[in-house]
């Protein structure tokens, strides 16, 4: 099997194992009936061609909406659900100026067409990426089937109207789209990483008083209108039972809105932690879910607040919230363990045996780890007496009301 083939199972074994696939093209024979996406200006894609398990779409000059084409009979088309299904893309854009992808399916004999995207994609890239398109069913999608007219093409900016269609070439003087694999899934997918910068919002959306845009230099930017700020993800699906951490990666742009908060929709519990505020480059934090009785089985969405101490965010331009990326973990590193949360103190530190840890929440259970990460003690008390362990550094894990996981290092002496 050849190298590249094993990168892009690689990249979809999480969708097989959440869906059905309905239709799936690896290309390993030939182009399975793939060819240029041709429209009515010229040029187009100049030509599809396959080798070693891709195939690759070429253009050799500025072009309009370049891209890939699958036709067939209408009656030996793709079967849908009827409802909502999702089509995946491995693929590799070598363009410079293209940033954007849509899908597009026509409906029945009609002649119809729907539309979906565009999902934001790499310039120029080096590595296969796998792209994913929801189909909710709209107009188009599953209203009629088989499908069987569906295409690919790239745009430069998020429009695709007359007069924006146009892909510069490369300095080069050569452009290409290769796709190793597409896929057609039933169900809704697993995705545990979100890379927003890179990728787009990717089914993060508006939920209630705030605005989300996509700042491509940094990421999602979130932005407090009113009481209650918050997006949603619910285009995708969560292994809660396997990955139990939420890491986000973020810059804090408000001088006041010190709390992010995540809610599981279904559920009742949430996770909450403090973050810095006025911050002057990205930080990390880490949310522990496992100790949220919601957060089991597969979370299929996910509330995700802006807040001040604990209450409503304060809101406008200067509150923004710009999040670089969002990823589940199934656990963590001892360096993960160590992170210092400056929003507890405990004291005295270093102690001799007995320390208190302050907090502005009520503190319900600490346990104490190693620095090899062992666990080698549990309270359910503020204040801890550590004459049952060794001298030396330990880590501090803090549940607090509302759901509010810290860390705190200590040293005994």
């Amino acid at each position: 099997m050849k190298k590249i083939t094993i990168i892009t199972l690689l990249l979809t074994l999480p969708f097989l194992a959440s869906a059905q696939v309905i239709q799936e093209w690896d290309f390993t024979n030939d182009a399975e009936g793939w060819s240029e996406h041709n429209t009515t200006a010229s040029p187009s894609t100049t030509s599809v061609t396959h080798s070693a398990g891709q195939i690759t779409a070429s253009y050799a000059a500025d072009t309009e909406l370049p891209g890939i084409k699958w036709v067939v009979a209408s009656n030996t088309g793709i079967p849908t659900n009827g409802t909502q299904d999702f089509i995946a893309i491995t693929m590799k854009n070598e363009n410079v100026n293209a940033k954007y992808l849509w899908f597009r399916a026509k409906r029945g004999s009609t002649g119809t067409v729907s539309t979906f995207g565009p999902v934001r994609i790499g310039s120029n890239d080096t590595d296969f990426r796998t792209h994913i398109f929801k189909l909710d069913g709209g107009d188009n999608w599953g209203d009629l089937n088989p499908q069987y007219d569906i295409r690919f093409y790239l745009t430069e900016t998020t429009s695709n109207s007359s007069g924006d269609r146009t892909i510069a070439l490369d300095t080069d003087g050569t452009s290409d789209l290769i796709v190793d694999k597409i896929q057609i899934f039933d169900n809704k997918l697993y995705k545990h990483e979100y890379i927003f910068k890179e990728q787009g919002l990717l089914g993060w959306e508006v939920d209630n008083a705030i605005k989300a845009i996509l700042v491509e230099t940094a990421g999602m930017r979130l932005e407090p209108t009113g009481g209650g700020s918050r997006v949603i993800l619910g285009d995708y699906k969560i292994n809660a039972n396997t990955y139990k951490y939420i890491r986000v990666r973020y810059k804090n742009e408000s001088a006041t809105n010190n709390h992010i908060q995540f809610n599981v929709l279904d559920g009742v519990s949430s996770g909450d932690i403090s973050i810095n505020t006025s911050s002057a480059d990205v930080e990390e934090v880490d949310i522990d879910m496992s100790s949220n009785t919601a957060w089991t089985g597969d979370i299929a969405a996910l509330r995700l607040f802006v807040k001040k101490d604990g209450a409503a965010a304060d809101t406008g331009v200067d509150n923004r919230l710009i999040i670089e990326s969002i990823g589940f973990l199934n656990t963590l590193s001892t360096e993960d363990i160590t992170k210092d949360d400056a929003s507890i103190s405990v004291f005295p530190n270093p102690t001799s045996n007995i320390f208190t840890i302050n907090s502005s929440r009520a503190v319900e259970k600490v346990e104490v780890f190693s620095v090899l990460g062992q666990k080698v003690l549990e309270v359910n008390s503020k204040t801890i007496n550590l004459s049952s362990v060794a001298k030396g550094a330990y880590i501090l894990k803090v549940y607090q009301e509302n759901n509010v996981v810290s860390t705190k290092r200590i040293i005994k002496q």
